[in-house]
């Protein structure tokens, strides 16, 4: 009796560990492609240092604007949020709108991406949101960047909050 339990959860282990795999390799098929730049630095931050292979970036979709927040404006740190994107007319996905209740695409130029809540800025009216994808592994594949370069990150993101980098590059700007 142990050894056909023992059996039956390996097998279901085993089951889990395909279906993951499978989910992550569906994102090139399933995944809906967006583009998003980084924020511009500041003009006083006087740092400029190659990017390591693994570097944390802010997105301009990051800080959402007060009139643009449909949610609660007492949410806490770590809170899940849903923030959904429209593309613009130079194919950068700009935010539309953010709140803490679950939305739908309102059209085939849009998502909804899924986020945590940072902070609320007082001084400049803006909603502060962390998405799983400012985490970006191995960018050297894609070139060497630097901290003050003004990027465009290529992503394919799916519905259950996978994501993928397709490709980063310096902007004109």
């Amino acid at each position: 009796m142990r050894r056909i339990l023992l059996y039956v959860i390996l097998l279901i282990q085993i089951l889990i560990i395909i279906a993951f795999v499978f989910q992550f390799e569906r994102i090139d098929v399933i995944g809906a492609e967006i583009k998003v730049t980084t924020k511009e630095k500041s003009e006083h931050d006087v740092y400029d240092f190659p990017l390591d292979d693994d570097a944390y970036v802010e997105y301009d979709i990051s800080s959402i604007p007060e009139e643009k927040w449909s949610g609660s404006s007492n949410l806490k740190y770590g809170e899940k949020v849903y923030v959904l994107l429209e593309k613009g007319k130079d194919g950068i996905y700009e935010v539309t709108e953010g709140s803490h209740k679950k939305m739908n695409n309102t059209n085939v130029n849009s998502i909804v991406v899924l986020a945590t809540y940072g902070y609320y800025n007082e001084t400049e009216k803006l909603h502060e949101v962390n998405y799983k994808f400012q985490h970006l592994n191995k960018i050297n594949r894609f070139g060497s960047f630097n901290y003050h370069d003004n990027l465009i990150v290529t992503l394919k993101v799916t519905k259950w909050g996978q994501y993928k980098v397709i490709d980063i590059f310096v902007t004109g700007k």
